[in-house]
């Protein structure tokens, strides 16, 4: 995908991947939750998640000249229409949800199915990367912290601070003339990374399916379970495969 070398796989310094894979090797604890941390910590605490948000977000304000060109250009093409429609604030949020929302955030918060990191993080690590996310998707939103989490209020302040950045970056990864001078993909890659982030997306789904909907999508499961024990696929499933396979060819040249 376009933007893989921006943020999934661009570990480069100054790209937004960096800091979430950073992000992973911390010890510090980012629990600003009272209930959840002791009183003396929590200032320390806060102190360290503004810091690795403010650290987080400048890689993201920064990497406007590594944004896959493609997107760039869709975005443009978005912006253009919603201005032409006399609906530019539309245009802003259209893009801003579907970068952050649906790719950004969510790569935060699950780095190891984004190809960031090898392993799922620790408890403490996914707590951390989660309050991150909160910050940025409120700061893509630009809205601040209110009562329903109200211990995240003093991140507002970080939040009002940067909304002038945010806005100027969508504007940036949404403008066709920036777009001319961003990453274009290079053609790169890794097969084995993305049919194992596959394989583990599939056995997720299956785990959620009861078992007369598995039987129904057979052998498809039995083929997860297979490539997840390092087992061979079972001869009858390959052999009731090939027979599919010859039974379309043959209706094929039937139809001929």
């Amino acid at each position: 995908m376009a933007v893989a070398g921006w943020c999934p796989h661009g570990l480069s310094p100054g790209r937004p991947g960096e800091a979430v894979a950073q992000l992973c090797t911390s010890d510090d604890s980012c629990e600003v939750d009272p209930s959840k941390c002791a009183g003396p910590d929590l200032s320390d605490n806060q102190n360290n998640l503004r810091q690795v948000c403010e650290e987080t977000f400048q890689r993201i304000a920064t990497s406007c000249d590594a944004f896959p060109a493609e997107l760039g250009e869709i975005f443009a093409a978005w912006q253009e229409e919603c201005v032409a429609r006399g609906k530019e604030g539309i245009g802003q949020r259209l893009v801003s949800a579907s970068l952050f929302l649906r790719f950004l955030c969510p790569a935060v918060m699950s780095p190891s199915l984004f190809g960031l990191i090898q392993e799922y993080p620790s408890e403490a690590t996914a707590r951390t990367l989660t309050l991150v996310a909160k910050v940025i998707q409120n700061l893509a939103n630009f809205t601040t912290f209110g009562e329903k989490e109200a211990y995240m209020g003093f991140m507002n302040e970080f939040l009002e601070h940067n909304w002038s950045t945010m806005m100027a970056f969508l504007q940036s990864v949404a403008n066709p003339e920036s777009s001319a001078h961003m990453a274009t993909y290079d053609g790169y890659v890794d097969l084995a990374l993305e049919l194992a982030t596959l394989h583990l997306l599939l056995c997720d789904i299956f785990s959620s399916l009861d078992q007369a909907t598995q039987e129904e999508l057979e052998p498809l499961p039995t083929i997860l379970t297979a490539i997840r024990e390092g087992t061979p696929v079972p001869v009858s499933v390959r052999l009731s495969s090939t027979t599919e396979r010859r039974g379309w060819s043959w209706s094929w040249l039937d139809l001929g």
